[in-house]
């Protein structure tokens, strides 16, 4: 323990290896039980409750049992607000300017609290105690044989699973993005490539049409230029067609 204290019929402690509370005597029905997974720097009791001050930033005090008061000004051993920065294996808990000035009387003072030696049954250490935080623990799922381990780790697993579900329903909408730009591309190139093979199909069919069509405009401007002089000539064809033509008498007479 880092530290013991006690009321009329109980007491808590501060745990060493992972500054979480323990409790142990009488407990009343109406009593508060201790919060679990936390940890905390200070401890003070009253008669039937105790109170502690939670090693984070926000300093907030918390408070079990019954009968504890709305404010709790808790006295904090001076050993704990150090006028020069933490020593090794201490680490400091960055003050809430409000809240640091009701734990230290000198706002520039640094608060320190000892590291935690080993991590709780259940759990192992991920990372080591420094400066600024304490030793970082957590639960072993391959040996677990408490509610709480249980708990966590059936949670973990099922955000794990759910990010594995994520991760496969993700790529397979990959693939299907993929195909359909695919397919969308296949057949827009079809369709270009049978448009233009059209086109250029009637195309052809227009370069004739347009050749005879600049015949017969030929024809026409030469006929009118003809009738405008006072010419009378006999189509080029026609005089072909007609060269070897027969008339008889009565036919020039009636024509005369």
């Amino acid at each position: 323990m880092l530290s013991v204290v006690g009321g009329k019929f109980h007491a808590c402690g501060i745990k060493s290896y992972d500054h979480g509370v323990i409790c142990w005597g009488l407990s009343l029905k109406t009593s508060t039980k201790v919060p679990k997974g936390i940890k905390v720097f200070e401890i003070a009791a009253g008669n039937y409750f105790t109170c502690g001050i939670l090693a984070a930033k926000s300093l907030e005090p918390i408070c079990w049992g019954v009968g504890f008061p709305t404010s709790v000004p808790l006295a904090v051993s001076p050993r704990k607000c150090l006028s020069t920065p933490c020593s090794p294996g201490y680490y400091e808990i960055e003050k809430d300017q409000q809240k640091g000035d009701l734990i230290c009387k000198d706002p520039n003072s640094h608060l320190c609290v000892p590291c935690s030696s080993v991590c709780p049954d259940e759990m192992y250490q991920k990372s080591g105690c420094n400066l600024k935080s304490d030793i970082l623990c957590e639960y072993n799922c391959s040996v677990c044989s408490s509610p709480e381990c249980f708990s966590n780790c059936s949670t973990s697993s099922s955000n794990a699973a759910n990010g594995k579900k994520n991760e496969r329903f993700w790529s397979m909408q990959l693939i299907v993005v993929v195909a359909e730009i695919v397919f969308a591309i296949f057949i827009v190139s079809v369709v270009s490539i049978t448009a233009v093979m059209y086109v250029r199909y009637k195309l052809r069919g227009c370069e004739c049409s347009t050749t005879a069509l600049n015949s017969v405009k030929r024809l026409n401007v030469s006929s009118s230029v003809q009738k405008e002089n006072g010419k009378i000539r006999p189509d080029a064809e026609e005089f072909k067609i007609r060269r070897a033509q027969k008339f008889t008498y009565e036919e020039l007479e009636n024509a005369t």
